[in-house]
C-alpha cells in the first residue's frame, strides 16, 4: 500500500528535502528575460522577411548580343559558341535599354543563331540582352 502512495507523489523526496522553504523555490525557477523574447522576435522577423523576399524575387539569366533593327523588325545575331546561346528560344524576351520585345522566330545560319522580334525602335544597331531563364529565389532554396 505504501508503494502506491509513493508513486502518487508529484516530486521526488530528495528534491522536496532540498526545498525546505518557499524562498528557495525561486532559486530553481528560471524566468525568461524580455531581452530574450525581443531577440527571438527579431530572429523570427528576419526569417519571415527573407522568406517573403525570396518568394517575390527572381534571378534572370541573359545572353548578351547585338541586334540590327530595320523597318520595325529586330534581328539578333549570336555566335553558337557564346555561352548559353543555345538556350535562346521563341517566346523569350529581348531587352534593349528599358524596352522588352518577344522573340517570334528562330533560325540558324552557319555558326550563328538568329532570333527575330517585332519592335518599334528606330533603325540601327543596338546592344541587347536575351533573357533565357528566370528563376525564383525561393525555388532555388527549396530545390
Amino acid at each position: 500500500m505504501e508503494k502506491k502512495q509513493e508513486d502518487k507523489q508529484l516530486f521526488r523526496k530528495s528534491v522536496m528535502d532540498r526545498l525546505s522553504s518557499p524562498e528557495e523555490l525561486n532559486d530553481y525557477l528560471h524566468i525568461t528575460r524580455p531581452s530574450v523574447w525581443i531577440a527571438l522576435a527579431a530572429v523570427i522577423l528576419v526569417l519571415a522577411g527573407v522568406f517573403v523576399w525570396s518568394a517575390v524575387t527572381y534571378v534572370d539569366s541573359y545572353v548578351s548580343a547585338e541586334a540590327e533593327v530595320e523597318g520595325g523588325r529586330m534581328t539578333v545575331l549570336m555566335d553558337r559558341d557564346t555561352p548559353f546561346a543555345e538556350r535562346v528560344d521563341i517566346g523569350q524576351e529581348v531587352i534593349v535599354g528599358s524596352s522588352f520585345f518577344t522573340i517570334t522566330d528562330m533560325g540558324y545560319r552557319e555558326e550563328k543563331i538568329i532570333a527575330l522580334a517585332a519592335c518599334d525602335l528606330p533603325d540601327g544597331v543596338y546592344p541587347v540582352r536575351v533573357r533565357f531563364n528566370r528563376t525564383q529565389i525561393l525555388g532555388m532554396i527549396i530545390n
